[in-house]
């Protein structure tokens, strides 16, 4: 847990940094840490894939790299820019051999280099530039260390194209005072609720936000979700509905602004978009694009006033939009992050590293107070039988209907956690008796539901107490897990407490 707060750290202070020159270094001195690599290099890369800049080392001459860039093949350049992840090349020989690199060999075999993590550092639209980890020796790195590689490079580029973005509109915004404002407040920080919080107190110095949102998009299970709206002044609770035929999608679509300042309700008509709720009299609607991609609408409507967005006003804000777009695409991936640093991806339960983390700091706090608590581990009986039956994909939709299940039934102060395939955790702050209660409701609750394709399952649910039947979180682990096998041993859709 301490080193995903480090890489959370790292991530939140290189995408915050202005200047490129810092957030390579950063970046270098993190990935040597992390890696256990000897030198390591980061070249810039010109569009056209044949102009490599040096821009940081650690551990090479300059004379070195400067040999080492002369020799530098660019079609295998190219395709190292055709990964989606970091590579890792062992074998230089057969490597350099195949690209008839002999003297880039020869370069690397006079410092003892043995092996290189090459990580491309590029989004959707072009590509910015190589971080060459080398090894004077073979390399040997565990999957959680490649993943943090993998995730540090891609956050390397959003942070890079930021600044690219910054570059290229800041004659704009020197002009406008409030601008440059808000872009220095939006950069401080990427938590996505006070983000939003910002865009809206800094917009509405420009314009009236009484009836405004900024809505995301969700391209994986075509959902739209209104992260932040009000509607006469007043905000509304975040929503999530489906990809219909309404204004927010038509934008979305096109992949353009929608500026309508009298007539709307003819403009829509005519373009065959739908009508939900009331029409306003003025409406601006700009798409939120990152890396080429539409990920939502920031949108402004007056329903009292024609002509309430004119030319200034649009100028006023169109130049803030790659930058709010940025930024909201970054605490979008850094929420993404922080939820399946603790969220099993499949079902949408905490995973076991969480749960782990989170008994041993409840089992302190319990022992300190002299309290109990109950730990529950439920089974789903014969599902094995879904999987071979229905298929895996199947099994895996009801999955998430039984943590959904689960989750309703368990409520506020009870987490669901994911232990491995179809057994789940539940943790509950009461006694055994207690618990005994909620563990009826639950064999009940699912013996009756019809899940997906009218499926109908059981469970089975072992159940220890803490501290009495065991004061360590490893036994009381084994103890729940034998306590389920006696659930099954009784005839299944049952539960045991030990008694």
């Amino acid at each position: 847990m301490e080193k995903d707060k480090v890489l959370s750290g790292v991530i939140q202070e290189i995408v915050s940094l202005n200047d490129n020159t810092l957030v390579i270094e950063k970046v270098v001195n993190y990935a040597l840490t992390i890696s256990g690599a000897d030198c390591a290099v980061f070249f810039s890369v010109g569009r056209t894939g044949k102009n490599l800049k040096l821009e940081y080392s650690r551990g090479f001459s300059e004379r070195y790299l400067n040999r080492l860039r002369s020799v530098a093949n660019y079609s295998y350049i190219t395709n190292l820019f055709k990964q989606n992840s970091p590579v890792i090349i062992n074998d230089l020989n057969n490597q350099f051999r195949r690209q008839n690199d002999k003297k880039i060999l020869n370069i690397l075999n006079e410092k003892n280099i043995r092996g290189i993590i090459t990580c491309p550092i590029k989004n959707a639209e072009y590509n910015m530039g190589l971080l060459n980890l080398y090894f004077k020796r073979k390399i040997k790195i565990n999957e959680n260390k490649f993943q943090t590689i993998d995730l540090l490079t891609r956050f390397t580029a959003i942070s890079l194209y930021n600044n690219s973005l910054l570059n290229e509109s800041k004659d704009l915004v020197d002009r406008l005072s409030i601008i440059n404002n808000i872009n220095r407040k939006l950069a401080k920080t990427i938590n996505l609720n006070k983000l939003l919080r910002t865009i809206y107190m800094e917009l509405s110095r420009i314009v009236s936000l009484n009836n405004f949102y900024i809505a995301t998009y969700n391209h994986d299970n075509d959902t739209i979700t209104f992260l932040y709206e009000t509607y006469n002044g007043k905000k509304i609770r975040k929503f999530t509905r489906k990809f219909q035929n309404g204004l927010t999608e038509y934008i979305i679509f096109t992949k353009k602004p929608f500026i309508c300042n009298s007539n709307l309700e003819k403009e829509l008509d005519e373009r065959g978009i739908g009508v939900f709720g009331a029409v306003s009299k003025s409406y601006l609607g700009i798409p939120l694009i990152a890396s080429n991609r539409v990920i939502g609408v920031l949108s402004i409507q007056d329903y009292q006033h024609e002509n309430a967005y004119p030319k200034k006003i649009v100028k006023l804000i169109t130049p803030l939009i790659p930058t709010i777009s940025s930024h909201v695409n970054n605490a979008l991936l850094y929420e993404k992050v922080n939820y399946l640093a603790s969220h099993d991806e499949l079902t949408g339960a905490y995973n076991f590293r969480y749960f782990y983390n989170y008994i041993g700091n409840l089992s302190k706090h319990y022992i300190k107070n002299e309290n109990k608590f109950s730990l529950m581990l439920l089974d789903l009986d014969n599902f094995k039988d879904v999987n071979d039956n229905y298929g895996h994909l199947q099994g895996n939709i009801i999955l998430k209907e039984y943590v959904d299940l689960l989750t309703k039934i368990a409520r506020t102060g009870k987490k669901v956690f994911r232990y491995g395939g179809d057994e789940f955790l539940i943790i509950i702050r009461k006694d055994k008796i207690y618990a005994s209660k909620v563990a009826d409701k639950i064999l009940k609750t699912v013996r009756e539901y019809n899940f997906n394709k009218n499926i109908r399952l059981t469970c089975s649910i072992g159940i220890s107490e803490f501290p009495t039947d065991a004061d360590k979180i490893d036994d009381l682990i084994k103890i729940t897990d034998q306590n389920m096998y006696r659930a099954k041993a009784m005839g299944k859709d049952n539960y045991f407490t030990g008694e």
